[in-house]
C-alpha cells in the first residue's frame, strides 16, 4: 500500500480540515518552470482520496530548492489545483 493512500484513509477517519506538506512536495528535483509536468504527477495525480481534497499548507524541503524553488511559491499553481498554498511564512492562531 501506498503512504499516499493510507494519508487518505487516515484523513477520512480523522475528518481533516487540512493538510500540512513539511517540504519535498515535489519529489526527487522540485519544478523547473510553473507549467513543470511534475506538480500534476507529483502532487495533483497522488493526492486523490477524497478526504486529501482540502487545503495543502506547504512549505519547502530541500528536494523542492533542486529546482526553481520560488516556482513553488507562485499563485499560478494555485488555479492548476486550488488545494495548493505555498507562502514564505505562515501565521497559526493557536486558540
Amino acid at each position: 500500500m501506498h503512504y499516499y493512500w493510507q494519508m487518505g484513509i487516515v484523513g477520512k477517519e480523522l475528518d481533516i480540515d487540512f493538510v500540512i506538506s513539511t517540504g519535498d512536495n515535489i519529489y526527487p528535483s522540485g519544478l523547473k518552470g510553473t507549467d513543470d509536468a511534475a506538480f500534476d504527477y507529483s502532487f495533483t495525480q497522488i493526492y486523490t482520496a477524497p478526504s486529501l481534497q482540502k487545503l495543502w499548507y506547504t512549505v519547502l524541503g530541500n528536494h523542492d530548492y533542486r529546482g526553481d524553488a520560488l516556482v513553488q511559491l507562485s499563485p499560478v499553481l494555485r488555479h492548476i489545483d486550488k488545494r495548493w498554498i505555498c507562502l514564505r511564512s505562515y501565521v497559526v492562531d493557536a486558540q
